[in-house]
């Protein structure tokens, strides 16, 4: 297919430009929802579960999240830290100071 951009105007070009760039980024998506659909299809064909095979789904295993306090300031049981990470100022604080972890144990 030939176009003949001479015939447009600048202000025309440009529009036209935003427009095919608004529809490829419509076609990707569609072409995706429909790649994952044949996917999922041939998983199932095949005798397996796409999330599965691709190590998307829940395998059972414990989720990563925020790690628990392990360590709380003497002074402020409220300020607290899982031991990952950088040390906090208070904990620091009481390093410089002779202390060690094992006093900040919760």
């Amino acid at each position: 297919m030939t176009i003949e951009f001479s015939k447009y105007t600048t202000a025309q070009l440009q529009q036209l430009q935003v427009e095919v760039g608004q529809a490829i980024e419509r076609r990707k998506v569609d072409d995706k929802k429909n790649l994952i659909s044949e996917l999922h299809a041939l998983a199932a064909e095949k005798g397996f579960n796409l999330k599965d095979l691709l190590g998307t789904g829940d395998s059972g295993g414990k989720k990563k999240g925020p790690a628990a306090a392990k360590y709380a300031n003497p002074k402020d049981k409220s300020q607290t830290w899982s031991g990952r990470g950088r040390k906090p100022v208070w904990a620091l604080d009481h390093l410089n100071a002779g202390g060690s972890l094992d006093d900040l144990v919760i």
